[in-house]
C-alpha cells in the first residue's frame, strides 16, 4: 500500500476563520472549516451576486519559473468567504473572489495563478496581503509570460486593504470592467470604482500593459516605496485626482506614468518622481483645490490633452536648475491644448516652467475674443503671477492675456519660436511686460495688442520687438491714467487702429535723439492706421522725439466732422499735446489738426503732409 500523497488538492469554495495551510511539501490534506468568530475589520454581511472576470487567452509560449513547482501548491479557487487565511502555496485555479469579510496572506506564501484566473476584492471585503522585506507575498503566473493571469482587482472601500512586500508579476491577462474600459486595464493590481488600498514596498514587474492602475476615484491611501520593472506600456496608470499620493521614494523604471482626466477638488502635491506623467483628457482643479508641482516634474501631454485651472489654484514651483517640464508627446507645434487659468485666486503661478507645443484650440470656443490657441490662457479675470517661464513652439501664441485679467508679477520670461506671436493682451494689460523678459528679438514674433481701455497709470517699456495693434481697434487711455512710453519703444498699427488720450488722462512719449519711440502703420502707406488723438486737456500730454508716420486713416468723429480731420495727430474737443523735436510724415491728409477749442503746442519738428509741405 503506497503512503504517497495526492499531487493536488483542490479547495473550491473556501470558509472558515482559520488557515487553510499549505507548508513544507504541502503535506496537509484539504479542508473545510466553519469560522468560530469574525476577524477584525472583516464582515460577513452578504454582498452583491460576483461578476466573472474576463478571461481573455494570450498566446505567447509558455516559460517555466523557478519552485515551488504547482503540483507543491494547495489548489484554490472560487468565493472567499470571512477570515480565511493563507499561509504557504497556493495554486489559483479559479478566480478568487473575496466577496465579504478579510483574506489575509502571510509573509512568505505564494499564489501560483492558472491562465485566465486572478483575484478580485468586492465592496464588501478586505484583502491584507502582508509580506516583509526578507519574506515578501509572491503573486505570479504559472509562467513568467506578461498577461499570463487576470491580475488582482479591489473595487473595495474598506480602508484595512493593504499589500505591503508583495511581488506581483506576470498578470493583466484582461480588463475586469469590459463594460467600462477606462475604468480598468490590463494590470497586475487593479484599483477603481472608489476602491481603497494601502500599497507599500510591493514590485510590479513583467505584467502586460501597467504594473498598477488606479483610476475612477480610487483612493491610494498610502502610496510608497513600491518597485516597477519592466510592465508593457508603462509602470502605472492613475487619474489626476491621485497624482498627490505618488511619493518620491518608488521606482517607477523608464516609462511615463499614464494619467487620465479626472477633476481634482482636493489640495495636493504633484511631486517630481523621476519619469514623466502622460497626460490625457483636460482636467480642471476645482473647489477652491491648491495644486502645488514640485520643481523638475516633467510631463506630457497627448494629442489636445491640457489642464484648465477653473476654481482653484495651481502653483508650478520650478527652479533654475530643475524647471518643470510641459510638452507634447509628439514635439510639434500645436500638439496640446496647453493651460488655461480663470481662476481668481492669487496664488497661481508659474515660475521656472519651460512649456512647448501647445495651442491646439481654443479653450473658450464660443467666445473667441476671449481665449485663443497658446502654451498659455491667462483669461475670464483670472489672476497669475509668470516668473522665468519659456514658452516655445506654439501653434499661435506663446501666451495670451485677456481683458480683465491680472498678472500680479511678470518678469525674466522666454518667448520662442510660436508661429503668430510671443503675447497677445488687451492694451490694459501693456504695462505688465517687462524689458528684461525675451520676447524673441524678432519682428515676426511681436506683442499683439487688441485695443481697450487703459483706466490705471502704465509704464510701456521698450521690449526687444515690437508691439503691433490689431486691425480696427483703438486704445483709449481714459479716467485720469497716465501712460509714460519708454524711449526706444515701437508701436506698429495694423489696418484703421488708432490711440486715443480722452477725459483728464495723459500720454508722455519722449524718447532720445539716439533712440526715438515709433508709432507707425505695419504697412508703409499714407493713411494705414487712424494716428494719435488727444482730446484730453492735460498739461501732462507730450510728444518728444519721436516718430509718427503712415496715419490718416480716417476721421475721429465722424458725427462732427468738422472736429479732426486725416492725420496722424489730432487735438480737439478741448484737448492738449505738447509736441516738439519729432518727426510728423506720410499721413494720409495732415500730418497735425488742431480745432478751435484746443492747443497744439509746436517746436523743432518736421511735419509733411502728402504734398510734402510743412
Amino acid at each position: 500500500m503506497s503512503d504517497q500523497l495526492p499531487s493536488r488538492r483542490r479547495v473550491l469554495q473556501l470558509v472558515g476563520a482559520g488557515a487553510v495551510g499549505g507548508f513544507a511539501g504541502c503535506s496537509q490534506t484539504s479542508s473545510t472549516e466553519t469560522p468560530s468568530a469574525t476577524p477584525r475589520g472583516a464582515t460577513d454581511t452578504p454582498t452583491d451576486t460576483p461578476t466573472s472576470a474576463p478571461t481573455d487567452t494570450p498566446t505567447e509560449t509558455p516559460t517555466e519559473t523557478s519552485s515551488p513547482t504547482p503540483e507543491e501548491c494547495t489548489e484554490v479557487g472560487g468565493t472567499v468567504e470571512a477570515g480565511t487565511t493563507f499561509d504557504g502555496c497556493y495554486l489559483v485555479t479559479d478566480t478568487l473572489d473575496v466577496a465579504s469579510g478579510t483574506l489575509t496572506i502571510t509573509a512568505g506564501s505564494e499564489l501560483v495563478f492558472t491562465r485566465g484566473t486572478g483575484m478580485e476584492v468586492r465592496s464588501k471585503g478586505v484583502l491584507v496581503a502582508q509580506g516583509t522585506e526578507s519574506d515578501p507575498v509572491t503573486m505570479r503566473g504559472e509562467t513568467e509570460d506578461k498577461g499570463y493571469w487576470d491580475g488582482v482587482a479591489i473595487h473595495s472601500r474598506k480602508p484595512a486593504n493593504t499589500m505591503q512586500y508583495v511581488e506581483l508579476s506576470s498578470a493583466g491577462g484582461s480588463r475586469w470592467d469590459p463594460c467600462c474600459p477606462r475604468a480598468t486595464s490590463k494590470a497586475g493590481l487593479n484599483v477603481w470604482d472608489d476602491g481603497i488600498v494601502t500599497v507599500q514596498h510591493c514590485t510590479f514587474a513583467g505584467n502586460a500593459r501597467y504594473g498598477l492602475a488606479a483610476t475612477s476615484s480610487a483612493d491610494l491611501r498610502d502610496f510608497s516605496a513600491n518597485t516597477f520593472a519592466d510592465n508593457g506600456r508603462a509602470p502605472m496608470a492613475t487619474t489626476t485626482d491621485n497624482l498627490d499620493a505618488l511619493d518620491t521614494e518608488t521606482e517607477y523604471g523608464d516609462g511615463p506614468v499614464d494619467v487620465r482626466a479626472r477633476n481634482v477638488s482636493d489640495s495636493g502635491t504633484w511631486r517630481h518622481i523621476g519619469t514623466a506623467y502622460r497626460m490625457y483628457g483636460r482636467p480642471e482643479i476645482v473647489d477652491d483645490a491648491v495644486v502645488t508641482v514640485e520643481a523638475g516634474s516633467v510631463f506630457t501631454f497627448a494629442e489636445d490633452a491640457g489642464i484648465r485651472v477653473a476654481s482653484g489654484t495651481l502653483s508650478v514651483e520650478g527652479s533654475e536648475d530643475a524647471p518643470v517640464v510641459m510638452r507634447g508627446t509628439t514635439p510639434v507645434s500645436g500638439f496640446w491644448r496647453g493651460l488655461s487659468i480663470q481662476s481668481k485666486k492669487p496664488d497661481n503661478r508659474l515660475q521656472f516652467l519651460d512649456i512647448a507645443h501647445g495651442g491646439s484650440g481654443n479653450w473658450d470656443p464660443c467666445c473667441p475674443n476671449n481665449s485663443a490657441p497658446a502654451n498659455v490662457n491667462v483669461f475670464d479675470d483670472a489672476i497669475a503671477s509668470i516668473v522665468n517661464v519659456t514658452f516655445s513652439d506654439s501653434s499661435n501664441y506663446g501666451m495670451l492675456l485677456s481683458s480683465g485679467s491680472e498678472l500680479v508679477e511678470f518678469a525674466r520670461n522666454t518667448f520662442r519660436n510660436n508661429e503668430e506671436a510671443s503675447v497677445w493682451l488687451t492694451a490694459n494689460n501693456l504695462g505688465v511686460l517687462d524689458a528684461a523678459t525675451s520676447y524673441d528679438g524678432d519682428d515676426d514674433a511681436p506683442v499683439v495688442v487688441r485695443g481697450n481701455d487703459v483706466t490705471e497709470d502704465a509704464t510701456w517699456k521698450s521690449l526687444d520687438t515690437n508691439h503691433v495693434v490689431e486691425k480696427n481697434s483703438t486704445i483709449t487711455v481714459t479716467g485720469d491714467a497716465s501712460v509714460t512710453v519708454d524711449v526706444g519703444a515701437d508701436f506698429h498699427f495694423r489696418e484703421d487702429a488708432g490711440l486715443l488720450v480722452e477725459d483728464g488722462a495723459s500720454l508722455s512719449a519722449i524718447g532720445d535723439p539716439a533712440d526715438l519711440i515709433v508709432f507707425e502703420g505695419t504697412t508703409e502707406a499714407a493713411g494705414w492706421w487712424k494716428g494719435i488723438a488727444f482730446t484730453s486737456p492735460s498739461t501732462g500730454n507730450e510728444i518728444a522725439h519721436t516718430t509718427i508716420e503712415d496715419g490718416g486713416s480716417g476721421k475721429w468723429d465722424p458725427c462732427c466732422p468738422n472736429q479732426s480731420r486725416n492725420a496722424c495727430i489730432n487735438v480737439f474737443d478741448g484737448g492738449y499735446l505738447n509736441l516738439h523735436d519729432s518727426f510728423v510724415v506720410n499721413s494720409e491728409n495732415y500730418a497735425t489738426w488742431v480745432d478751435g477749442s484746443s492747443t497744439l503746442d509746436r517746436s523743432d519738428n518736421t511735419l509733411m503732409d502728402p504734398a510734402g509741405s510743412a
